[in-house]
């Protein structure tokens, strides 16, 4: 197809006939790339590279974006402020994304932050000595911060709202989101954590959550049963989650609107519309991971709807230990636990890996002759 237009997104069939009689092919979205984006076009931010294929993952910032490829590159487009669509030419390896403000950051397959872009707060400034680091996020102001191996975290750049003010005695987290004035860490207990000025107090009792998004003064919760809980800043319905809103495996928030993913590959958004970051393409499906910028946002399509869970492959036994393979998501955080008999109360947690896109090996060195049992999380 040539010329095609934002408003020829959709799904289409093909009908083949012949003497005999006809067939119906399965539908198929029609997408530019792997990538599909709606909301604001402000300087672009909606339009997706035609070449956005081998895509590995996604970051919205505001009114620009990142997409990584499964080679280890990084490419930009939309609003050049401050050079952040302009990646480093010698950044390669990289395993994950992020986009804030106007400031970018990739992970790299050795445990280190690259970063670029920003308006002089020290948001680029990787601390001295970083490594470790399994996942990375930009703040919707001019901040960043890392989660290490080790469950620790790091912040840095602009402050004027406490943003990289880590509490000292915070550890054992597992994910971590950035947004406007605040930062939010959920730990491997399920419990959350957050700071900064524009840090909306948690609802009490909130347990059981999987993964978290934050915006300018509101937060969301993903529960490990599907469900989402939104609160803080609702002047727009941004915190107020549609009813009947079940099995989400993924979420987002932009300013002042909120997005999940279902695990049928659709999207659902709410909130802020006046530039449209609510309007969902109503033929997208296949979806396999969202991301919301200030006032768009993005979805990265594949051959199926989202891996539901993480299969494990290849257990094996040997002088270095135990190991064993689970199919990885670029931006997700695993670790491997175990416990030496069923009825100790508490799992040992491994330390966390950071997802690839590939097939990850992970490995328990502390394996003994006796019996221990396994079990693999994903954030």
């Amino acid at each position: 197809m040539t010329n095609v237009q934002s408003t020829n997104l959709g799904v289409y069939s093909v009908v083949v006939t012949n003497s005999v009689g006809s067939i119906v092919s399965s539908n198929a979205p029609l997408v530019f790339g792997q990538v599909a984006a709606w909301g604001s076009p402000f300087q672009g931010a909606t339009a997706t590279p035609a070449g956005a294929t081998n895509v590995l993952a996604i970051a919205a910032g505001n009114y620009f974006n990142l997409w990584l490829s499964t080679e280890g590159t990084v490419c930009g487009w939309g609003w050049d402020v401050n050079g952040v669509t302009n990646y480093p030419a010698n950044l390669t390896n990289a395993i994950a994304i992020a986009a804030g403000s106007a400031h970018c950051l990739a992970l790299t397959s050795d445990g280190t932050v690259t970063a670029w872009g920003g308006q002089n707060f020290g948001e680029t400034n990787v601390p001295a000595g970083l490594s470790n680091v399994v996942a990375i996020a930009g703040g919707l102001s001019p901040y960043s911060v890392a989660l290490r191996a080790d469950g620790t975290v790091a912040a840095w750049g602009w402050n004027h709202l406490g943003e990289t003010n880590v509490p000292a005695d915070l550890t054992s987290v597992v994910a971590l989101a950035a947004g406007y004035g605040q930062i939010i860490a959920l730990k491997g207990d399920g419990i959350l954590t957050n700071w900064g000025s524009f840090a909306p107090a948690v609802p009490a009792g909130l347990t059981n959550v999987v993964a978290v998004a934050a915006g300018q003064g509101h937060d969301l919760a993903l529960l490990a049963d599907g469900t989402v809980v939104a609160w803080g800043q609702n002047s727009y319905g941004q915190a107020s989650v549609p009813s009947g809103l079940t099995n989400a495996v993924a979420i987002a928030a932009g300013i002042s609107h909120s997005m999940a993913l279902l695990a049928n590959g659709t999207v659902i958004a709410w909130g802020y519309n006046a530039s449209g970051a609510t309007n969902v393409p109503s033929a997208l499906t296949n979806v396999v991971a969202i991301s919301a910028g200030n006032y768009h946002n993005l979805a990265r399509v594949g051959s199926g709807p989202p891996i539901p869970g993480t299969p494990v492959t290849h257990p094996s036994r040997s002088a270095n230990g135990f190991s064993l393979v689970v199919p990885s998501q670029s931006g997700r955080v695993y670790a491997l636990e175990y416990k030496d008999n069923l009825s100790d109360a508490n799992w040992a947690s491994l330390p966390l890996t950071a997802g690839t896109g590939k097939d990850l090996v992970l490995l328990d060195p502390t394996a003994n002759d006796s019996q221990r049992f396994y079990r693999v999380r994903r954030w």
